[in-house]
């Protein structure tokens, strides 16, 4: 159970948001696309130099982690992240939030070089401590607790208006999720089986809902005009990317490396196994 001392600190940081940017400029502001640019918008926005340290070391292992690590856009993925950073800051979010959000989905899409699925394993949360704290470390495993799944939406909603002002903010990291990927309509670039897309249009107003009842009125405009504009455009088969995941792309200087080949290989000799036990499990 939380003290009172970390219940006050994250009410603070959900409810009164000192660095809201305001309705009418949500609508038009940069999302950033860079670390730099994200660092001049929390600079802007007055945010103390030890918060953005913070953030910079949230970059530096989303950035070592994401390394050689592209979208199914072909975008470079650390993009991603920070974007959705950027609009949590936007939004007012506290930099511990902010953080989290740099690294939200590390522990199930980012490449530890252990050879392991998914998952919040204890050799990874050291490495995460040693980079963004304890504190953080803790937000970030409760988010990915939090993450929305096909199934969830109905409980989910029902639960938004009981949730402490922790899993409140973390949860909009979810929703800002969604604004990222739709932003600049980078999803009608995903590749031809777009699951993002296809979610998202299921339940549209599912994810307009929960914006609201995080309070994100406006937010929850912007995604729901931008779901429909990217429902309706077309775009060529040959823009979009080739596959359907995010994949890693490395130089081939270092492919050429008999190491490098030999975890190749065997990293797929893992995957191929779990898939097998996966298909032959009672």
């Amino acid at each position: 159970m939380n003290s009172l001392a970390e219940t006050a600190s994250h009410s603070r940081a959900a409810e009164e948001c000192p660095w809201k940017t305001g309705p009418d400029t949500i609508r038009t502001w940069p999302v950033a696309r860079t670390n730099v640019q994200l660092y001049n918008q929390l600079l802007d926005q007055g945010r103390p130099l030890k918060e953005l340290v913070l953030v910079r070391d949230a970059y530096h292992l989303a950035m070592r982690l994401y390394a050689g690590k592209y979208g199914s856009d072909c975008a470079a993925f650390i993009t991603h992240p920070v974007g959705v950073a950027s609009i949590m800051a936007g939004l007012g979010y506290a930099s511990e939030y902010v953080a989290t959000a740099v690294v939200h989905n590390i522990y199930r899409n980012a490449d530890w070089g252990d050879g392991r699925g998914p998952g919040n394993w204890p050799a990874r949360r050291v490495q995460a401590i040693e980079y963004i704290g304890a504190e953080v470390e803790k937000l970030l495993s409760r988010f990915s607790e939090l993450r929305i799944r096909r199934d969830s939406f109905p409980a989910l909603l029902e639960k938004v208006g009981q949730m402490n002002a922790r899993d409140s903010a973390l949860l909009s990291i979810e929703v800002a999720d969604y604004w990222e990927k739709y932003c600049e309509l980078a999803v009608t670039y995903y590749g031809v089986e777009r699951w993002d897309i296809t979610l998202a249009e299921q339940h549209r107003n599912d994810l307009v809902e929960l914006s609201r009842r995080l309070g994100h009125h406006t937010l929850a405009d912007i995604l729901d005009d931008a779901i429909g504009a990217a429902a309706a455009r077309q775009i060529p088969v040959e823009l979009r990317g080739a596959t359907r995941w995010s994949r890693m792309t490395l130089a081939p200087s270092l492919m050429m490396r008999p190491k490098v080949q030999l975890l190749l290989w065997l990293r797929r000799v893992h995957r191929k196994a779990r898939a097998l036990s996966k298909k032959w499990r009672p």
